[in-house]
């Protein structure tokens, strides 16, 4: 296999940098380094559907070496402008070193058709593939995907699918 001996890149933010949030909320940062598909997340209890498994480790910004250990689906519900939204993200590692949670830009844009914009006003925006916006939070410099979990235990309304965007 060609891909055996192939590292991808989690983030590049500082590693040591710990993003805090409540219990009904978290964040993944919006990483334009991150080259694992969807991203790469910390906490297995965060993924809607995880396989653990032993894969290729991924290199951090500062070069070192960090070991995965599955890949899964983040499922979450975020705040747009025309109400609730549920995102899902597939192709997420599972990286219990890491800090930070990321979400791929390489992913959300090539693959998944999201637009991210940047204004004065507004500051940094997703829009999502139905034309419907959300704002990304900042914090220490890092724009923030801010939502609620939702796992497969979850016992949630009926979806309607017009507002699921699969990235």
């Amino acid at each position: 296999d060609d891909r055996k001996n192939t590292f991808h890149t989690a983030f590049t933010i500082d590693n040591t940098t710990s993003l805090e949030t409540d219990d009904d909320t978290t964040c993944f940062a919006y990483d334009t380094g991150c080259t694992t598909r969807g991203g790469a997340c910390n906490d297995s209890t965060k993924f809607h559907t995880l396989q653990r498994k032993q894969m290729n480790p991924i290199r951090a910004a500062d070069g070192q070496l960090v070991p995965v250990h599955g890949i899964g689906t983040i499922k979450m519900s975020v705040d747009t402008n025309e109400g609730k939204r549920i995102i899902m993200v597939k192709g997420v590692y599972f990286v219990p070193e890491l800090t930070v949670n990321v979400f791929s830009d390489h992913y959300l844009v090539d693959e998944a058709n999201y637009k991210f914009t940047y204004s004065k006003d507004t500051g940094p925006t997703v829009t999502l593939p139905d034309g419907s916006t959300m704002p990304l939070d900042t914090t220490n410099g890092l724009k923030l995907f801010r939502g609620q979990l939702l796992h497969a235990t979850d016992s949630t309304p009926a979806i309607n699918e017009s507002t699921m965007h699969h990235l």
